[in-house]
C-alpha cells in the first residue's frame, strides 16, 4: 500500500525538482572555451569564463544528488516501518 504526501511536501518537492532540472540544463549548457570563438583573449572573456565556471562546475554540481535525494526520500517513504 502506498503512503500518501501531503500537499505541503509536494510542492516543496515540485519546486526542489524543478530548480535541480534548470541547474542540470545549465550544466549542460556550459561553453567549453569561450576565448576560442571570439579570437580574443581579453579580460572580458576571462571573466565570461569564470562566471560560467563558478555556476557550471560549482554550484550548479549540487543538481545531481538532489534528485538522489529526492528519489531516496520518495523510495523510502513508501516503505513500512514495523
Amino acid at each position: 500500500m502506498a503512503v500518501k504526501i501531503d500537499k505541503v511536501s509536494s510542492e516543496k518537492i515540485k519546486v526542489i525538482s524543478i530548480i535541480a532540472s534548470i541547474m542540470v540544463v545549465m550544466i549542460h549548457s556550459t561553453n567549453v572555451n569561450i576565448g576560442e570563438f571570439t579570437n580574443k583573449s581579453n579580460i572580458s572573456n576571462t571573466v565570461l569564463e569564470i562566471i560560467e565556471g563558478y555556476f557550471t562546475l560549482g554550484i550548479n554540481r549540487v543538481a545531481v544528488p538532489l534528485f538522489f535525494m529526492v528519489s531516496g526520500y520518495l523510495f523510502f517513504k513508501n516503505i513500512d516501518k514495523h
